[in-house]
């Protein structure tokens, strides 16, 4: 079980049409009814995180196994070369679909402030339906690079940035999270689904309120101020607890 389609495409598809909400509510609820129906006739089922092993427990699926995932060794050995820079780290990165179920919306529209530090650049890495739209929408400071298959090839991206902004509300573990805390960046995340329960097993987390563009951008400028030092370790730290794909 890694996707939670009826909070992340259901409910959003069914707001974005503007219907009414009694008629609306109907249409969720019809949705969810259906897909946990569905869900519970399987013998076992195994989920990536915590987080959403207990939301299917809630759901009456039973049993659940919660079986995280590893991150590639190329980027723990990114995290363990990083010589993090002196602040202010003006590199940022996004990596994952170009759609609104991973928030690439919500990085477009605090832009003009993420960009208000001279020399700051965002360089996006993914594809997507909304790709076109936002490359012709994108100041000079950001450049795509579209799908990156090869890991080792992403895995040079990160070591080139210092914060991963990863604004999806929907993650069901987090592993564009977890690579880039493997890699030694400071991630930037909401309080919420499996991204935010990677983040909170840190000291200093870089959380922000899940579809809060003050607060993203709050989150987004502390990240990009501090001496990273301090973020590398930690995040090299807690990647490696989750082991590698190979364990």
């Amino acid at each position: 079980y890694h996707s939670d389609p009826v909070d992340t495409y259901v409910a959003p598809w069914v707001h974005a049409h503007a219907l009414a909400t009694r008629a609306g509510a109907r249409a969720i609820a019809l949705a969810d009814r259906l897909f946990f129906r569905f869900q519970r006739a399987y013998d076992v089922t195994v989920a990536s995180s915590a987080w959403i092993a207990d939301k299917l427990d809630r759901r009456g699926i039973t049993p659940v196994l919660n079986a995280p995932f590893g991150v590639d060794p190329a980027f723990l050995a990114v995290g363990a070369a990083r010589l993090p820079m002196s602040p202010p780290r003006t590199r940022l990165l996004f990596v994952g679909r170009l759609q609104n179920d991973k928030a690439i919306d919500l990085v477009f529209s605090t832009l003009p402030r993420l960009l208000e530090v001279p020399g700051t650049t965002l360089t996006v890495v993914g594809a997507g339906r909304d790709a076109e739209a936002l490359r012709a929408r994108a100041p000079e400071q950001v450049r795509f690079l579209g799908y990156l298959e090869d890991r080792a090839a992403l895995a040079r991206v990160f070591e080139a940035h210092d914060v991963l902004l990863a604004p999806g509300p929907h993650e069901t573990f987090g592993l564009g999270v977890l690579e880039g805390l493997a890699s030694g960046l400071s991630v930037v995340a909401p309080d919420a689904g499996g991204a935010g329960e990677i983040l909170r097993r840190l000291e200093r987390p870089w959380l922000f309120r899940r579809d809060d563009a003050d607060d993203f951008v709050r989150a987004v400028r502390g990240a990009a101020t501090i001496d990273g030092r301090q973020d590398a370790a930690a995040g090299v730290a807690l990647a490696r607890q989750y082991g590698t794909w190979a364990q």
